[in-house]
């Protein structure tokens, strides 16, 4: 104990020092993650936003705040997260729609694929669309400007030399509007098999169209053909009764084109958050789909951006030890606490290597210091000018035995310390001797 304290009374500057020091580079070299983010999604209702909605309220059980932004689609959401100033630093994003985007994407990067999404057109059955080709006599609603679907529609029907013109920019609901009035004869929709908010449920507005008796459903028939164009894109099988058994839903197994739903973040998102973000959709997904197995999402496949350096390392090897068995922001700490101590260690290893020469040497410095009150006795004793302050010096030097026998040393400096009560009681009865000689004074 008295080591400990003795070490407290050398060191504690040392110990200052390295506790502001620490204090300092938790704030300022690692500071903590915001507990505030932005997501862009796309319309409100639509499959990215469903899914944004899910994704919020499990993060916000996590203590990190979500703002959802509603936006037109994947073309926003690039422009979104090139611009700094919009606030947005994760949005959803259709896989490949950056090829055919002719604005800046330096800043963006990918934290992984979501789900499938298929292109599904559906057509008024009174057109007579018995090809592709057929369409080029028809108005189609592509989707609104800014979505996703709008670049896909644009480019299945250049892919098929049918003219930019016969394109209708306008958004679901008005398409639908479009449909019935027979103002539009066919339509687009990008859309996944089901409810992004409750993956029991088929997605609202394709089951909306399937349920329509006066509408079809064309399927790629040579879906192979677009996928070998079309890299990006992959090939989904919807069974027979997929979204109804009961109504049959649809009629008969389709093979469709699909790209991914893909989940886009800024250069500068903090790691732990994309992290966080990734664990999460982990957990959400973690029972599948109808067209997902469990476990398969999020992941690499599908994603056209350079991923975020962390979300690579947690779509290969999961996530780190902190983070399987800590709270996300208790894990983040211990993080950041663990990262800072390996320099701090390199410091506080040589300290501890000289703490206990140094105490060694200041405690003998301590008890030689000691020696020079009996020095100065002693001196004036060989010189003969004890007698003016023996009276004094005796009295002194009780007093000194006194303050020896209340103190407090260590085991390992016992020899020096007993040495010098030893020395002390010597030069005491040495003077009461010489008072007591006939020739004292």
């Amino acid at each position: 104990m008295a080591l400990a304290v003795e070490l407290a009374r050398i060191y504690w500057w040392a110990v200052v020092l390295v506790l502001l020091g620490f204090a300092v580079a938790y704030r300022f070299v690692a500071p903590a993650p915001s507990r505030e983010i932005t997501i862009a999604t796309g319309a409100e209702n639509g499959g990215y936003h469903r899914f944004g909605q899910r994704l919020q309220a499990a993060l916000e059980k996590k203590q990190l705040k979500v703002t959802i932004r509603s936006t037109g689609g994947t073309i926003e959401n690039l422009k979104l997260l090139q611009d700094p100033r919009s606030g947005v630093s994760v949005a959803f994003g259709q896989g490949g729609s950056e090829r055919y985007y002719d604005g800046e994407t330096d800043r963006v990067r990918a934290l992984g694929s979501l789900y499938y999404e298929p292109l599904w057109i559906f057509y008024r059955k009174d057109s007579q669309l018995a090809s592709f080709g057929d369409l080029r006599k028809m108005k189609i609603a592509v989707g609104r400007n800014g979505s996703g679907t709008q670049v896909l529609a644009k480019l299945v029907l250049a892919e098929n030399n049918i003219p930019e013109s016969v394109g209708v920019p306008i958004g679901f609901d008005e398409a639908v509007k479009a449909l019935q009035a027979n103002t539009v004869q066919a339509l687009f929709l990008v859309a996944p098999v089901n409810d992004p908010s409750d993956r029991h449920k088929p997605h609202p507005d394709v089951y909306r169209l399937m349920s329509d008796p006066n509408l079809g459903i064309y399927e790629a028939r040579r879906a192979q053909a677009y996928l070998s164009r079309l890299p990006h894109l992959s090939l989904v099988t919807i069974g027979e009764g997929l979204l109804d058994l009961e109504k049959n839903y649809p009629a008969s197994t389709l093979t469709l084109v699909s790209p991914m739903a893909t989940l886009l973040c800024r250069d500068d998102l903090d790691g732990d958050i994309a992290a966080l973000i990734l664990q999460t959709c982990r957990e959400i997904q973690s029972e599948g789909a109808w067209l997902e197995k469990a476990g398969d999402f999020p992941s690499k496949i599908g994603v056209t951006f350079p991923l975020l350096p962390e979300a690579k390392q947690f779509l290969e090897k999961g996530p780190s030890f902190f983070y399987k068995h800590l709270p996300f922001w208790a894990a983040n700490a211990v993080n950041r606490l663990w990262i800072m101590a390996i320099p701090l260690v390199t410091l506080v290893f040589p300290l501890l290597k000289l703490a206990l020469p140094t105490y060694r040497w200041r405690m003998r410095r301590r008890i030689a210091v000691r020696y020079r009150f009996l020095q100065a006795i002693d001196e004036r004793v060989a010189a003969g000018t004890i007698g003016a302050t023996i009276d004094e010096d005796i009295d002194h030097l009780r007093q000194y035995e006194n303050e020896l026998a209340r103190l407090s040393v260590p085991v390992m400096f016992a020899g020096e310390f007993y040495s010098l009560r030893m020395h002390a009681y010597y030069l005491r009865t040495r003077l009461e001797e010489i008072k007591r000689a006939p020739t004292g004074h």
